[in-house]
């Protein structure tokens, strides 16, 4: 028989928690570039001692054979479960740090010294400044936006020649490329809430959460957004788009069918 891998990870309880995320999501990746059919089970242990040939080969036949466990052991079991879902759950809201050159543009975006601002988050997991920074959201064009690497932009849109607090909308995109690398993803998504949250902070009101997958539709988003900044957007619950009510179809022929008497 075709013989298949076991996936141990190996978080202790005092382990940091940036730290359990990151093991995390490169266990998906090791799974994923490897192949998900070429494993068998998947172990998660806390404790070094539980790391011993003989407990991994009972667990895995436990996890396969579905043979029957005792008190005791279904016990443990639903504990190791629930304690990894705990800390799997604790992972998504890690805080990214924001270094002081970002929290400086974004008070100055806040204050609408800036209209548009591009966002990067790096390797080492703090989320800095992109090279995109504009008084004028009409700058973000195709030839700005990153065509492999994922970017947050966060852009002012409103009336034409109207900048005034009141008259203008604030709209967050995540530019994620199909070029872009498993890890970067997963980094964006898990700093995306650490970002909106500073937004917050700051009083940055964001009207719309966007998405980009093809860099090169970026004019036809914006033209969306702007839109939505005029208030011209058409909802679905517009009286142009609501559906009509049934009308059953008039016979073939000309005019109403009557009755004709016999003489």
């Amino acid at each position: 028989p075709t013989k298949k891998w076991v996936l141990v990870s190996y978080v202790p309880d005092g382990c940091p928690v940036r730290a359990r995320m990151l093991y995390a999501t490169a266990g998906q990746d090791i799974k994923q570039r490897l192949g998900h059919s070429n494993f068998k089970a998947d172990i998660h242990i806390t404790n070094k001692d539980e790391f011993t040939r003989t407990k991994i080969f009972r667990d895995t036949a436990k996890d396969n054979g579905n043979l029957p466990l005792s008190e005791a052991e279904r016990t443990l079991k639903e504990e190791r479960v629930a304690s990894y879902s705990t800390k799997k759950s604790a992972m998504g809201v890690v805080p990214f740090q924001l270094d002081d050159a970002l929290k400086s543009a974004l008070a100055a975006f806040a204050a609408q010294e800036w209209n548009l601002l591009e966002i990067k988050v790096q390797d080492d997991e703090s989320v800095v400044t992109g090279e995109l920074k504009s008084t004028s959201a009409s700058d973000l064009t195709p030839s700005n936006v990153q065509i492999s690497d994922p970017r947050f932009y966060i852009v002012r849109l409103g009336k034409t020649g109207q900048v005034a607090r009141d008259s203008t909308k604030i709209f967050f995109i995540y530019s994620c490329p199909e070029a872009a690398k498993v890890r970067q993803r997963m980094l964006y998504s898990a700093a995306k809430a650490s970002v909106v949250s500073s937004l917050e902070s700051l009083k940055i009101t964001v009207e719309k959460f966007s998405e980009l997958s093809e860099p090169n539709t970026i004019g036809s988003l914006l033209a969306t957004l702007v839109t939505v900044a005029e208030g011209t957007e058409i909802k679905s619950n517009d009286s142009t788009t609501q559906r009509k009510s049934f009308a059953r179809p008039r016979r073939p022929g000309r005019g109403r069918a009557r009755m004709i008497r016999k003489p």
